[in-house]
């Protein structure tokens, strides 16, 4: 099993490796670092160890920043790298870690690019966030002595599927990993299951909580609202992270409510950016008019039903100045996205029976009254207009914070236990 990995990683770096390097050339030289190379910068005079933390895309970059805010606040005495996977998480880690950090794309799982990396970043402890277990990377930080350790580690569904498939593979790679953390017990089980030892596992909560909290100690809703040039009245139904069969669902109990309710607007937040054309043809194709976020202030808006936000980074701010909130992935078997981000603002939040990914949270949510299940638009229509009416609203920040209290602390105390035994 393990030569079929190598062989297809080989297959597919001989593929990827001459778009890297047009890319790399041609549009942004850190394309390059998929294949190892790094220019020279200022952090290459920094000899002190690094801790190298990666996380693939947006959602696991801004689980890392919390990390490494809390890592650069307890110690001054740690280099920091963040790698990620995506052009997206790029984008935010670059606008969001400011000097905490040193951003790189992630190397190829190749054993001879891995090495060069790992003698580039001379890191004292590798940090996955999430489910980034790549076998060359973390095989190569058991052969150099390199402290392991997984932080919000979650295991979908489909993604358990996988790697169980390949636990010849990650089995007695999991053995090795000092540290798991997980964002739930059934996480935690799963994580055991596929090889990690029993003692090394901590059953937690996300961490993405810490910042989904503190979102609203700089949340201000008269500034987004007239940012995007919004009159006080106007009511905004926010639906983000949708994805395909999602959205006419959506307009269709839109169009029901929306006649009966002056000042009421619909936002479509899609899960990837892609989908921007596509959502404007079915706005389009249902009757109603549509704008851009980044077509925004718009003297034309009070024409528009529908906005499309298709911008990076500002959803959470767009959840905050809803009357409700929908969370998306979960009208279709995909198995949803986190619902916390509303939530933790206030917002009234509903999404669709698909929930797998955050089957443990979700349940919490609902059995809490934080938020509410529908699987057709008459009923995400009824919803909309009791919110609307005023008849429902969002749980206080007390609430939230008391039922999902984050471990950050505990878990970024543990990551520096870790770190100072490493000589012991």
């Amino acid at each position: 099993m393990r030569v079929l990995y190598g062989l297809l990683i080989h297959i597919a770096a001989l593929v990827a490796a001459p778009v890297l390097t047009f890319k790399g050339l041609f549009k942004d030289r850190a394309f390059l670092n998929f294949l190892g190379i790094f220019g020279e910068d200022a952090s290459q005079s920094d000899k002190r160890k690094s801790i190298w933390i990666h996380a693939s895309s947006v959602g696991e970059v801004k689980a890392a920043m919390l990390l490494i805010e809390k890592l650069a606040a307890e110690r001054k005495d740690i280099r920091t790298i963040l790698t990620v996977f995506t052009p997206r998480g790029m984008k935010v880690a670059r606008q969001e870690t400011e000097s905490n950090a040193d951003v790189h794309y992630f190397p190829l799982d190749i054993p001879f690019v891995v090495r060069k990396v790992f003698s580039r970043f001379d890191p004292g402890m590798l940090v996955l966030i999430e489910t980034e277990l790549w076998p060359n990377v973390m095989r190569e930080a058991i052969e150099r002595g390199v402290s392991l350790a997984i932080i919000n580690g979650r295991l979908s569904d489909r993604n358990f599927k996988r790697y169980f498939a390949l636990r010849a593979v990650f089995s007695p790679i999991l053995e090795r990993v000092d540290f798991v953390h997980t964002q739930s017990t059934e996480d935690a089980e799963r994580f055991i299951e596929l090889g990690s030892s029993a003692s090394s596992v901590v059953a937690g909560n996300n961490l993405k909580i810490s910042g989904m909290l503190s979102n609203l100690r700089r949340f201000d809703k008269a500034a987004v609202m007239s940012n995007i040039g919004l009159d006080s009245n106007v009511r905004v139904i926010v639906c983000g992270s949708t994805r395909p069969g999602e959205e006419e669902i959506l307009i269709r109990a839109f169009k029901q409510v929306s006649t009966d309710f002056s000042s009421v607007k619909l936002m479509l937040a899609p899960r990837h950016l892609d989908r921007v054309p596509d959502i404007e043809g079915i706005v389009s194709d249902s009757g109603l008019k549509s704008i851009k976020r980044s077509e925004l202030p718009s003297t034309d808006l009070g024409k528009v039903e529908v906005i499309i936000l298709d911008t990076l980074g500002e959803l959470w701010k767009m959840y905050g100045i809803g009357v409700c909130a929908f969370v998306g992935g979960s009208l279709v078997p995909i198995g949803g996205h986190n619902p916390l981000e509303p939530i933790a603002l206030g917002i009234p939040t509903f999404f669709g029976p698909h929930m797998e990914n955050t089957r443990e949270l979700t349940a919490a949510c609902l059995d809490k009254g934080f938020a509410y299940s529908f699987d057709n638009a008459d009923e995400i229509a009824q919803f909309m207009a009791d919110c609307l009416k005023g008849e429902i609203s969002g749980p206080s920040p007390t609430e939230v914070a008391s039922q999902f209290a984050s471990d950050l602390d505990s878990a970024t105390h543990r990551l520096l236990e870790i770190w100072d035994g490493r000589d012991a």
